[in-house]
């Protein structure tokens, strides 16, 4: 199974999916601030940046010269179980994807208070599939905590999951001895 791929297909779903219930388009498209880590031509200016307790953050200014803190998570789900992706695995993924959105565009979340409004820290977001497996979500934390930590594959400011306990026990004792928050 191809997680990318899958990943990518959810990202548009959810992203049609949200200008439906909307009923208006967002100033930034779900995937907007992962274009701008990624994509050079996007963006006009780039510097690392520190946040509370060292957390990795990156300083970008996009085309239109608006100036973001992007800090990258890590989410760690139960993609797949080597064979298939499960329908609650989709909706795990579509819970993210609609977090991180909803906090990128405050302005169609009246939920967030104003401190997350005014706010220049944007979300970008990368999954891994845990396969339901420990040792497969510490193995692919380890191979991301050994990352030059680019603006193409930064070091993650902090971790979600993973969605089982035997598989979060592990992970939140690499996330926790590296200082990475974990939800």
């Amino acid at each position: 199974i191809d997680t990318f791929t899958v990943t990518l297909k959810m990202k548009r779903i959810a992203s049609v999916i949200i200008c439906c219930l909307l009923g208006a388009i967002a100033a930034y498209d779900i995937d907007y601030f992962d274009k701008l880590r990624t994509n050079e031509s996007l963006r006009t200016n780039i510097s690392m940046a520190h946040f509370l307790n060292n957390t990795p953050l990156w300083e970008v200014s996009d085309l239109k010269q608006e100036i973001f803190h992007l800090a990258h998570i890590v989410s760690f789900l139960p993609l797949s179980n080597g064979i298939s992706v499960g329908e609650v695995s989709q909706n795990l993924l579509a819970a993210t994807l609609m977090a991180i959105y909803h906090f990128n565009n405050p302005e169609f979340s009246p939920h967030l208070n104003e401190d997350v409004a005014t706010c220049n820290l944007k979300l970008t977001v990368e999954f891994r599939d845990t396969n339901y497996n420990p040792i497969t979500s510490t193995r692919r934390f380890t191979k991301i905590l050994q990352r030059k930590n680019s603006i193409k594959e930064p070091i993650p400011a902090a971790v979600i999951g993973a969605y089982r306990s035997a598989v979060t026990s592990p992970l939140a004792i690499l996330t926790g001895v590296n200082k990475i928050p974990q939800i």
